[in-house]
């Protein structure tokens, strides 16, 4: 059963190697390129696995199976969630596969007719956080600090969210076309609640449309754009953005200055934005310019003059990916916490003392963790006077905008 054989090899390079999940799909048919029909199909499945190893883990774990562990989670990946393959063929194949370490227990799982979790039995009590950790495929010390700083009601409704794949919404370029063009000339896609993002009402696949290859849309969040229209106004002839992640604020904030107002973005490494580096070639972008801010406190020769808007989008616990990416908890570190939160905390500090007096400055994360939001800026606020807090929310996953975000704008005072 090659679809089992191969997901085998997807999930091995993501959980002993820490591959990502797309790095390890393309290696596994980059090396069995007869077999890329089958693409689909063990994408499905061993993202399926990922989307619920905690739990799958839980079951095989007594078993002492080698490498074949990895077959047996892909097979009740299939049988108790996907149900893409036959269960009797996946069934017979673990079997024959497993041979003498076959046994009643494994047969008893791979042919289970209930629903997936009451297979643990009383193995595992229903109201305890290992259940829910389970269920969920969230860490136990990730679900004790958002019960503790959301509370248990609010929680479940994120992580209910959390199982279901986000939607992909699209920033229309308005340097290229206005909204109401470009719903007609593409009927397939459909306003937002949000102006200027639509997003695909068909199953196409979006990277093979004109209109996404022509960059007349680019990938955005709800809540992004939601963000940047509150704080952008015509009259700003200089900003600057710290972009520690996510690339749709830079091409956002582009899109906004129609090639007018100066904007300055800082990235920890240039490498990893080869896409906008070459759209500035292409498009003559004079008024756009990228730095690394290797010391925040050596930041005057980039940033020569106040700046009417600072945007300070630092690498975040980034939980909204939960929903994108099926492994991106197994790769998360608990203890990175503690560096994310010292350089969100550096960049604000940095960062802010370019601001014009009477201008904005944003900070965005994307997290559900309050030491990262809520507790960097009453401190910021605390030990900066020259600064008000004008505004600030958390945005939920189940809510209409769709994200999991933080922000906060502050004005600085003017010296006036």
């Amino acid at each position: 059963m090659k679809e089992l054989l191969l997901s085998k090899e997807v999930i091995k390079r993501v959980i002993e190697e820490d591959k990502t999940f797309k790095e390890a799909i393309k290696e596994v048919f980059l090396a069995n390129e007869k077999d890329a029909e089958l693409t689909p199909i063990v994408s499905a499945l061993s993202g399926c696995e990922l989307r619920h190893h905690l739990f799958l883990s839980k079951l095989v774990k007594e078993f002492d199976l080698g490498d074949n562990k990895y077959l047996l989670l892909l097979a009740l990946a299939n049988n108790f969630f996907l149900r893409r393959i036959d269960k009797e063929k996946v069934t017979s194949f673990i079997k024959e596969t497993l041979n003498e370490s076959y046994n009643d227990k494994i047969n008893e799982l791979l042919t289970f007719d209930g629903a997936a979790l009451d297979s643990l039995g009383e193995s595992v009590d229903h109201s305890s956080m290992e259940f829910v950790s389970l269920r969920f495929n969230v860490p136990s010390y990730l679900l004790k600090m958002w019960f503790k700083h959301y509370g248990r009601s609010l929680t479940y409704k994120v992580l209910k969210k959390n199982i279901k794949p986000s939607n992909q919404y699209f920033r229309i370029n308005t340097m290229k076309i206005s909204e109401e063009d470009f719903l007609k000339e593409h009927p397939s896609f459909v306003s937002s609640n949000v102006k200027d993002v639509v997003y695909l009402s068909t199953k196409e696949n979006i990277h093979k449309l004109k209109a996404y290859q022509n960059y007349e849309i680019f990938n955005i969040r709800l809540a992004l754009k939601e963000i940047l229209d509150k704080v952008y106004t015509d009259d700003i002839e200089e900003m600057t953005l710290y972009l520690g992640d996510d690339k749709a604020a830079t091409r956002d904030l582009y899109v906004r200055t129609n090639k007018k107002a100066g904007l300055r973005v800082a990235v920890n490494n240039l490498d990893e934005h080869p896409d906008l580096l070459r759209l500035i070639r292409l498009e003559k972008c004079k008024n756009v310019t990228y730095f690394v801010p290797n010391d925040y406190s050596l930041m005057d020769l980039a940033i020569t003059s106040p700046q009417d808007l600072v945007v300070v989008y630092p690498k975040s616990s980034s939980f909204d990916k939960i929903r994108k990416y099926p492994d991106y908890l197994l790769h998360f570190k608990q203890d990175s916490l503690d560096s994310l939160i010292d350089n969100q905390k550096a960049s604000l500090e940095g960062f802010s003392k370019f601001v014009r007096p009477g201008c904005k400055l944003v900070y965005i994360v994307d997290t559900l963790d309050k030491k990262e939001s809520v507790a960097i800026i009453n401190d910021f606020v605390n030990r900066h006077k020259e600064f008000e807090l004008i505004e600030s929310k958390q945005y939920f996953s189940f809510e209409d905008k769709d994200t999991l975000m933080y922000y906060a704008i502050l004005k600085k005072k003017d010296n006036d």
